[in-house]
């Protein structure tokens, strides 16, 4: 739970928000009774805009703008929307433009809140997530800390090691700590890495399925071989010696080029060189020239300094004399010291200025040096790399261009050679598709066990996985005991949290000593419920402002227990500033009938 500072607003300013405009000075409790439809809604979201810069989702807003005036710092808070983008001020309109998480950061200094948790939330916000799963959702926003790679193993103690690595990756592959929201990020990762895995199970069985191939007899080796053989016979030369000696030629090529491969690959298994990064001589070619300009400089300041001391060291000289420099005869007797003091500072200056150079120079030549031997040592690598390489791509030739030896010389023989050409292309044919299906099957077998690993980590990360359910389980009581330290002071009423397809609210009220489900609950009970539920909210954030609204939904009675409760010293404490809002029927007028202490707008 977080402890917030005081963000007490001095003046609020709000201009043009849907066409509604409010200027008022806040007092802790601010009253907002007025008709459906005359921006109780708006207020509430431009207050959150001026605050956090956060906008309600799926709305336009343009051509506005909020200023917040912070009362003890008098921090001055600007945000204009224009165009749909924001501008955001310090010191109103014409005050200094900032980025807006600068801008955040100010305020989260005044708070003492994070910029993530700059959040301002309303009754109606609870309202409408008292379903178990919205719930849920809602108290996952509000959780107070990140985690790490480590906290989400342990609610996960059957994860394998191949599945604890590809989740790994997908979660924090920097190593740093994250929140609540990664794990959604990284289960729409996992889920469309599936998908992608899926889509190509399903196109190699389509491709699988369209194969026709016969159990091989023989090897594609073996095939070849036959192949080569016919060919052989059907290119037979007349004269057997003449083949014998083309023979023979390709096999000594084929010989000296394999030799050469050999020699070449065990150089390369002795020379073997990282590759050189070129942004680190870049870095260091910069530096070199930064460097140059800095000893240049240094070596001016340098000169400068030198002709400058010799020129005041002979002016004192000069002024120690007391003969006239012009006449040579005439004595001075003009007290000469205030002279002499200013021309001994200024000796003093150079002397430092001449020092500093002389210091900065060798400074500069050394690190030069280190420089241009870390610059000869890179481009050392780099060459040595660059042989490497080049050896690799020999390698690479020579075996691409690696010489087919013809076939001996053999007699032609009486079979058909066009038959056994064909019949050896159908027979190779199939042997190629048998080996593609062979490869299709085994990759679809492993994309099969990867999408289970895949799968594991999905349901693992979802809404009643095991992982969120168990960071809520570990917050729940947490949450618990937030809203029952409060509800001491509300006559009766006890809070308690229930996962259930999500978390349940249940209370305790004066009315039934047994929990009610919160969609049990009256009218008024339920208020109270949310009152206790923003109170949570705001403390695991530090927020120590709230909007209570929907009042004229309370029967009298109830009215006037809220209206004692919201104005009790206890609940207000825990408060810079409460928005209480309703439609301004009689009820609500009678019993907020507040003359001081509160700012009506």
């Amino acid at each position: 739970m977080q402890k917030g500072k005081n963000m007490k607003l001095k003046k609020v300013q709000i201009h043009n928000w849907n066409g509604k405009k409010f200027e008022f000075a806040p007092k802790k409790l601010v009253y907002v009774f007025h008709e459906n439809g005359y921006g109780k809604s708006s207020l509430l979201n431009a207050l959150r805009y001026g605050i956090s810069g956060s906008l309600p989702k799926g709305a336009e807003i343009r051509d506005c703008a909020v200023e917040l005036t912070e009362a003890e710092t008098g921090l001055d808070i600007y945000r204009e929307r224009v165009a749909g983008s924001t501008t955001c001020k310090i010191g109103g309109p014409d005050g200094n433009r900032m980025a807006e998480k600068q801008l955040n950061a100010k305020v989260s200094e005044i708070t003492g809140v994070s910029p993530s948790n700059l959040q301002v939330i309303s009754s109606s916000d609870i309202f409408a997530h008292m379903k178990p799963d919205e719930f849920l959702a809602l108290l996952l926003e509000y959780l107070p800390e990140e985690f790490t790679f480590q906290d989400i193993l342990s609610y996960m103690p059957a994860l394998t090691e191949e599945q604890s690595t590809i989740l790994e990756q997908y979660l924090c592959p920097d190593g740093f700590p994250f929140g609540i929201y990664a794990l959604d990020v990284c289960r729409d990762a996992l889920t469309d890495t599936r998908k992608a895995k899926k889509a190509t199970v399903k196109q190699n069985e389509v491709q699988i399925a369209a194969m026709k191939c016969e159990p091989a007899a023989r090897t594609l080796e073996e095939v070849e071989a036959d192949r080569y053989d016919l060919e052989a016979q059907d290119r037979m030369y007349a004269d057997n010696s003449a083949r014998l000696k083309e023979y023979e030629i390709a096999k000594k090529k084929r010989d000296d080029q394999e030799a050469l491969i050999k020699k070449c690959e065990d150089w390369l298994l002795i020379h073997s060189v990282a590759e050189p990064d070129p942004e680190t001589l870049k870095a260091c070619r910069t530096e070199l020239a930064k460097l140059d300009q800095s000893k240049s400089a240094a070596l001016t300041t340098r000169a400068t300094a030198e002709t400058t001391l010799k020129s005041l060291r002979a002016t004192l000289t000069n002024l120690e004399s007391t003969v006239c420099p012009i006449s040579k005869q005439l004595t001075c007797t003009t007290d000469k010291t205030t002279v002499k003091d200013e021309i001994s500072k200024a000796v003093a200056t150079q002397e430092a200025a001449l020092k500093k150079a002389e210091e900065e120079i060798v400074a500069a030549t050394a690190r030069i040096k280190e420089l241009n031997d870390q610059i000869l040592a890179e481009e050392k690598q780099a060459k040595a790399y660059n042989n490497v390489r080049l050896t690799q791509e020999k390698v690479k030739t020579l075996k691409d261009t690696l010489p087919v030896l013809p076939v001996k010389p053999i007699a032609a023989g009486k079979t058909d050679i066009a038959e056994r050409r064909k019949a050896l292309e159908a027979e190779k044919q199939n042997i190629l598709n048998g080996v593609m299906k062979s490869r299709m099957e085994a990759m679809n077998r492993k994309l099969t066990d990867e999408i289970a690993q895949y799968t594991v980590l999905i349901d693992a990360l979802a809404e009643k996985g095991p992982v969120k359910q168990g960071i809520v389980k570990h917050y729940v009581e947490d949450f618990e005991s937030v809203c029952n330290a409060h509800a001491e002071h509300s006559n009766g009423y006890q809070i308690s949290f229930k996962l259930d397809n999500g978390i349940k609210v249940y209370a305790s009220t004066p009315a039934s000593k047994e929990p009610v489900y919160y969609m049990g609950l009256s009218s008024g009970e339920k208020i109270i419920v949310t009152f206790l539920v923003i109170d949570m909210l705001n403390s695991l954030t530090g927020m120590r402002m709230a909007f209570i609204d929907n009042l004229e939904q309370l029967d009298r009675q109830t009215l006037e227990y809220v209206h004692k409760t919201i104005t009790s010293k206890e609940f207000l404490e825990g408060y810079d500033h409460v928005f209480v809002c309703g439609v301004n029927n009689h009820d609500v007028m009678e019993v907020f009938n507040d003359k001081t202490g509160v700012t009506r707008v």
